[in-house]
């Protein structure tokens, strides 16, 4: 009897040991066993905020120069300095600039001389050509008219001697010197007469064809030595042309001096503008080229930023911006739906195509005129909202492995010797947008009604156990 009695307080004993343990090991897992928080995804938009900060620039800029070689007097401005129209910008030596129009005037004065001298010459060499012209005319006509009556007397000449000779001589071959001497022979045909004369009316058609020829080669030479004095007339020579050109360049300079000897040296804003540039200093000669450029405030501003190249997805030109800065009157301003005008790769090389700023795109902003100082800092914020997804879930709750794949982790009930248990199941998931804050998965094992977990109160894995 007291051996069961004793084996019964064993067994009890031991029945309240296990009981004891099983309540430490509960306590003990408790420790150890991560809490965690779930949800259910919902539906929303995934809102891609951005803000930024850039420099207000001018659209179009007024460039003010000077006549070259000025020593510069004055500086009055600086760069980013307001500037109102009639302003003195900067001044220049005016005894200089009357020192230059005097030279300027005396040159121009001997080029005009110059140029007198050369057209009065052409002249009279066109009068000479024409003088030229007509005696070659007249003694051309003279030469030929000459030579013609010369032919013409030798055919009359023949054509009356063939006519009043027609009698052949009578034969004479008998020696009768008295008989001879008794006859007169020029009334009788002679060959050798008519071909003398015939050899005279040859000689003469050919002389007549000679005339003609050098009267015409005269006049032709003539009449062209004229045409030529007449296009050097019209037509000025080259140098001639670069003389009018270096006289019109002069007088161009002479009469700029002039304007700056009438404005005393002061060179003004032609209205009122912001100095974006100064390339003169005191002392200095003026080059050709800009001394002040200045902003023109009334082809507007515009602001260039650079942000993240994977916000290309989330805004486009025509897209609307909020741009806070500073107005014309030193306030604080800010100029709501402010338009994109052009989204383009940050750097780019036109030559090459490459990219020297990385993964960074150019957002250009144009702003209204007069809405901001040109030149001054101004804050750009983006507000793009993407559309309305189904299921969406805090990015505290997307997890990525080794192989960049993205997933989430779910409670899952199981049965164990201590009873049923939650654990940490790894479920993959697509990611179709996300933020900072929010991720926007595929629907496909994960719906709506699926709890996530998104809070632990320690470092989970798959299969970890888990309490809620």
């Amino acid at each position: 009897m007291r051996k069961k009695e004793k084996l019964i307080k064993a067994i009890a004993l031991f029945l309240a040991l296990m009981v004891v343990l099983t309540i430490l090991s509960r306590a003990a897992d408790n420790l150890t066993i991560a809490f965690v928080e779930t949800q259910r995804p919902y539906a929303m938009q995934i809102n891609h905020s951005l803000e930024t900060t850039g420099q207000v620039q001018e659209n179009q800029s007024i460039l003010i120069a000077t006549v070259a070689g000025q020593t510069i007097q004055s500086v009055n401005v600086t760069k980013g300095q307001r500037v109102e129209k009639g302003e003195v910008l900067f001044s220049v030596d005016t005894s200089q600039v009357e020192s230059q129009i005097r030279e300027l005037e005396t040159s121009i004065e001997k080029a005009a001389v110059q140029a007198e001298k050369t057209k009065e010459q052409k002249a009279l060499t066109l009068s000479r050509t024409q003088d030229d012209y007509d005696t070659a005319v007249n003694e051309g006509d003279r030469s030929v008219a000459n030579a013609y009556n010369t032919y013409s007397s030798a055919v009359d000449a023949y054509n009356t001697y063939v006519t009043t000779h027609t009698e052949i001589a009578p034969d004479t071959t008998y020696d009768d010197s008295e008989a001879d001497a008794m006859t007169d022979t020029s009334k009788y045909y002679s060959e050798e007469q008519a071909t003398t004369l015939m050899n005279a009316v040859t000689t003469a058609s050919l002389a007549y064809g000679d005339a003609i020829a050098a009267a015409d080669a005269a006049v032709t030479t003539a009449n062209r030595a004229m045409e030529d004095a007449n296009i050097a007339m019209d037509s000025p020579s080259e140098d001639s042309t670069e003389s009018a050109t270096e006289r019109q360049t002069d007088q161009k300079k002479l009469d700029e001096l002039k304007a700056l000897q009438a404005a005393g040296g002061k060179i003004t804003a032609r209205e009122g503008a912001v100095v974006t540039k100064v390339s003169v200093a005191i002392g200095e000669e003026a080059t050709d080229g800009t001394a002040v450029m200045m902003a023109d405030e009334s082809a507007g501003s515009k602001i260039i930023v650079q942000v993240p190249k994977n916000y290309q997805n989330y805004m486009a030109a025509g897209n609307t911006v909020t741009v806070s800065g500073t107005d014309t009157y030193g306030n604080n301003t800010t100029v709501e739906d402010v338009e994109i005008t052009a989204i383009s790769a940050a750097g780019s090389d036109s030559t090459s195509g490459e990219n020297t700023e990385g993964d960074m795109l150019d957002i250009t902003i144009q702003i209204p005129s007069g809405a901001l100082t040109i030149g001054s800092s101004a804050t750009v914020k983006m507000d793009n909202k993407s559309e309305k997804y189904s299921l969406c879930i805090p990015t505290a709750a997307l997890h990525q492995d080794d192989k960049k794949q993205y997933f989430v982790l779910i409670p899952q009930e199981s049965e164990s010797a201590l009873g049923t248990e939650l654990t940490a199941q790894k479920i993959a998931v697509t990611v179709l947008d996300k933020n900072a804050s929010y991720a926007a998965i595929e629907e496909g094992i994960i719906t709506e009604y699926q709890e996530i977990i998104i809070k632990s109160s320690k470092d989970i894995e798959d299969g970890s156990r888990v309490k809620r």
